[in-house]
């Protein structure tokens, strides 16, 4: 028997997919298309929060050290972070 023939061991003999097979993989390509848009757009959402987030606290020690007060960062693991602002009761003198 010559192996590049069709037989009856053969699951497929045809070139072509089926048009179960067809609809199945346009159906996965168009998921995996559509996941690979929400990955890029959260990910570009991530970077534009944490840049307006840095923006803010820099400003926000900037204001805080010259009036004596301070910004403080504690990473909880799990738990994400939590962000101390120390306000003096009296201003400083400078």
């Amino acid at each position: 028997m010559d192996p590049g023939t069709c037989d009856s061991y053969c699951w497929s003999c045809s070139s072509r997919p089926s048009p179960a097979w067809s609809s199945l993989g346009l159906t996965f390509n168009h998921m995996l298309d559509r996941l690979e848009g929400v990955f890029t757009t959260q990910q570009s959402f991530f970077d534009d929060a944490g840049h307006e987030l840095r923006t803010l606290i820099t400003i926000l020690r900037g204001h805080l050290a010259a009036h004596g007060g301070a910004v403080e960062l504690a990473d909880r693991p799990g738990g994400g972070s939590m962000f101390t602002i120390v306000i003096p009761v009296r201003p400083t003198s400078a």
